[in-house]
């Protein structure tokens, strides 16, 4: 109930994100760096939500050294 829990919040979370870049960047400035760093930080929060979503499927892909999240 709880991951289910997170994983709508992550959701979420990345709809409000996008929301708000699109929201206050404005349009006629499309090169600037402001604009560039928004869409990267979006871009490495979606990267960050995909991996959270795809470990609990897949957790012996994931490992600390000798140490797997598996175990």
């Amino acid at each position: 109930m709880i991951a289910l829990a997170s994983r709508v919040l992550m959701i979420g979370l990345a709809a409000y994100s996008y929301s708000q870049i699109r929201a206050n960047l404005p349009d006629n400035l499309p090169g600037a760096p402001a604009g560039t760093a928004a869409k990267l930080l979006f871009g490495i929060q979606l990267a960050v939500i995909l991996i959270f979503f795809i470990v609990p499927f897949v957790p012996e892909s994931i490992h600390f050294g000798s140490r797997r999240l598996s175990d």
